[in-house]
């Protein structure tokens, strides 16, 4: 298993993120805004892993975890949410929520279980991935930290 160089994300990395998102289809709206919240992963190659999540209260919506095609398959996913999940549970995250059309099964190995949109908190809700950029088809999932 490859190891990452995990740090905070910082407005330098913005073009890089917006690459890696939009290279594994993700959106990259709302990122700048909740920067404080995004780490990325480098290897030798540079930034190959992203992930962070909006920060509500005791709330807070994963979102945003990628890793470059290259680097798929090597445990780099793994790494990248388990810093983004110990940040969150640092900044007094209690819920981290998430919504996901591909990968509900790594999500499920992590521990997070699926639940109905309608469960889902008030302040998750008005979140734009939740009310408009996630389709309805995607996966809505919950696991306290």
């Amino acid at each position: 298993m490859k190891t990452l160089a995990i740090r905070n994300a910082s407005e330098t990395d913005i073009e890089a993120i917006a690459a890696l998102l939009a290279a594994s289809n993700l959106t990259v709206e709302g990122v700048r805004a909740h920067l404080n919240c995004f780490a990325v992963g480098s290897d030798e190659r540079g930034l190959v892993a992203v992930g962070g999540f909006e920060h509500y209260g005791a709330n807070a919506l994963l979102r945003s975890v990628a890793v470059d095609g290259r680097g798929q398959g090597q445990g780099l996913a793994r790494q990248m949410c388990d810093f983004v999940e110990a940040l969150a549970s640092q900044r007094g995250v209690k819920h981290l929520y998430l919504l996901t059309e591909t990968a509900e099964g790594f999500f499920a190995h992590r521990g997070y279980r699926t639940l109905a949109r309608e469960e889902a908190p008030p302040d998750i809700q008005k979140t734009q991935q939740f009310s408009s950029l996630c389709p309805q088809s995607a996966t809505f999932m919950h696991r306290a930290v």
